[in-house]
């Protein structure tokens, strides 16, 4: 299912993305690795927003995204 998902997401390195169900972090780390590769200097990254109404999904995403840090 992650690969229809992007596909059908089309990231652009400077686009914008919701994720509302962030639970581990699955779909958002691949979305994330898109918006970061090929980044030219100089260049604004893309922006990631995960939400989770389960503050320990939100707390293991947030361990499983933290190489991207906070952009």
């Amino acid at each position: 299912m992650l690969r229809e998902v992007l596909e059908w997401l089309r990231v652009k390195p400077d686009g914008t993305y919701v994720d509302a169900t962030l639970g581990a972090g699955g779909h958002s780390e691949a979305i994330a690795r898109k918006l970061t590769s090929g980044t030219i200097p100089m260049r604004p990254y893309g922006r990631l927003i995960g939400l989770d109404r389960d503050a320990q999904a939100l707390a293991m995403g947030r361990e499983r995204l933290k190489t991207f840090g906070a952009r």
